[in-house]
Protein backbone atom coordinates (compact mmCIF):
# COMPACT_ATOMS: atom_id res chain seq x y z
CA UNK A 1 0.00 0.00 0.00
CA UNK A 2 1.32 3.21 -0.80
CA UNK A 3 1.67 6.46 1.38
CA UNK A 4 -0.69 8.27 -0.89
CA UNK A 5 -3.53 5.60 -0.49
CA UNK A 6 -2.98 5.30 2.98
CA UNK A 7 -4.01 9.44 2.84
CA UNK A 8 -6.77 8.86 1.24
CA UNK A 9 -8.27 6.24 3.22
CA UNK A 10 -7.13 7.84 6.44
CA UNK A 11 -5.10 5.11 7.47
CA UNK A 12 -3.56 6.78 10.51
CA UNK A 13 -3.53 9.77 8.41
CA UNK A 14 -6.67 11.54 9.83
CA UNK A 15 -4.94 14.66 10.04
CA UNK A 16 -3.79 15.45 6.81
CA UNK A 17 -5.90 17.71 4.61
CA UNK A 18 -7.57 15.98 1.40
CA UNK A 19 -5.77 18.60 -0.66
CA UNK A 20 -2.13 17.50 0.59
CA UNK A 21 -3.06 14.30 0.02
CA UNK A 22 -3.93 15.29 -3.32
CA UNK A 23 -0.43 16.42 -3.91
CA UNK A 24 1.11 13.75 -2.99
CA UNK A 25 -1.03 11.37 -5.21
CA UNK A 26 -0.38 13.44 -8.30
CA UNK A 27 3.47 13.50 -7.97
CA UNK A 28 3.37 9.25 -7.21
CA UNK A 29 1.04 9.55 -10.15
CA UNK A 30 3.66 11.20 -12.42
CA UNK A 31 6.40 9.54 -11.00
CA UNK A 32 4.71 6.54 -12.66
CA UNK A 33 3.58 4.78 -9.10
CA UNK A 34 0.74 2.29 -10.43
CA UNK A 35 -0.97 2.62 -7.27
CA UNK A 36 -0.60 6.60 -7.10
CA UNK A 37 -2.11 6.62 -10.58
CA UNK A 38 -5.00 4.86 -9.99
CA UNK A 39 -5.71 6.88 -6.38
CA UNK A 40 -5.27 9.92 -7.80
CA UNK A 41 -7.66 9.17 -10.82
CA UNK A 42 -10.03 8.00 -8.20
CA UNK A 43 -9.90 11.51 -6.55
CA UNK A 44 -10.22 13.47 -9.57
CA UNK A 45 -13.47 11.23 -10.65
CA UNK A 46 -14.75 12.45 -7.38
CA UNK A 47 -14.25 15.44 -8.21
CA UNK A 48 -16.39 15.31 -11.22
CA UNK A 49 -13.36 15.23 -13.32
CA UNK A 50 -14.08 12.24 -15.53
CA UNK A 51 -12.08 12.18 -18.46
CA UNK A 52 -8.92 12.81 -16.64
CA UNK A 53 -9.92 10.24 -14.49
CA UNK A 54 -10.49 7.85 -17.17
CA UNK A 55 -6.83 8.87 -18.84
CA UNK A 56 -5.24 7.95 -14.88
CA UNK A 57 -6.83 5.11 -14.75
CA UNK A 58 -5.43 3.91 -18.18
CA UNK A 59 -2.17 4.84 -17.27
CA UNK A 60 -2.28 3.10 -14.29
CA UNK A 61 -2.88 -0.38 -16.48
CA UNK A 62 0.89 0.49 -17.55
CA UNK A 63 2.79 -0.16 -14.42
CA UNK A 64 1.02 -2.11 -12.60
CA UNK A 65 1.12 -6.00 -11.25
CA UNK A 66 -1.01 -8.74 -10.38
CA UNK A 67 -2.29 -7.80 -6.95
CA UNK A 68 -2.80 -4.59 -8.44
CA UNK A 69 -4.26 -5.62 -11.20
CA UNK A 70 -6.97 -7.27 -9.19
CA UNK A 71 -7.94 -4.67 -6.85
CA UNK A 72 -8.42 -2.17 -9.84
CA UNK A 73 -10.86 -4.78 -11.72
CA UNK A 74 -12.82 -5.07 -8.25
CA UNK A 75 -12.52 -1.34 -7.25
CA UNK A 76 -13.87 -0.15 -10.87
CA UNK A 77 -16.26 -3.44 -11.92
CA UNK A 78 -19.33 -1.84 -10.34
CA UNK A 79 -19.33 1.87 -11.55
CA UNK A 80 -21.89 3.12 -13.47
CA UNK A 81 -20.07 4.24 -16.19
CA UNK A 82 -19.15 1.72 -19.08
CA UNK A 83 -15.23 3.41 -19.92
CA UNK A 84 -14.80 2.56 -16.27
CA UNK A 85 -16.08 -1.24 -16.32
CA UNK A 86 -14.04 -1.61 -19.69
CA UNK A 87 -10.88 -1.14 -17.59
CA UNK A 88 -11.96 -3.40 -14.60
CA UNK A 89 -12.31 -5.64 -17.38
CA UNK A 90 -9.03 -5.01 -18.55
CA UNK A 91 -7.13 -5.24 -15.45
CA UNK A 92 -8.80 -7.98 -14.93
CA UNK A 93 -7.60 -9.52 -18.10
CA UNK A 94 -4.54 -8.31 -17.54
CA UNK A 95 -4.31 -9.88 -13.93
CA UNK A 96 -5.07 -13.77 -15.51
CA UNK A 97 -2.63 -13.35 -17.91
CA UNK A 98 0.23 -12.62 -15.30
CA UNK A 99 -0.83 -15.35 -13.36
Amino acid sequence: MTWGRICVKGGGAEAMKRGRAGQLLQAAAEGGDCWGRFNHARLLLQDGRTEEALAWFARALETGFPDFYRGMAAALADQPDPRLRALARRAGELAEGCS
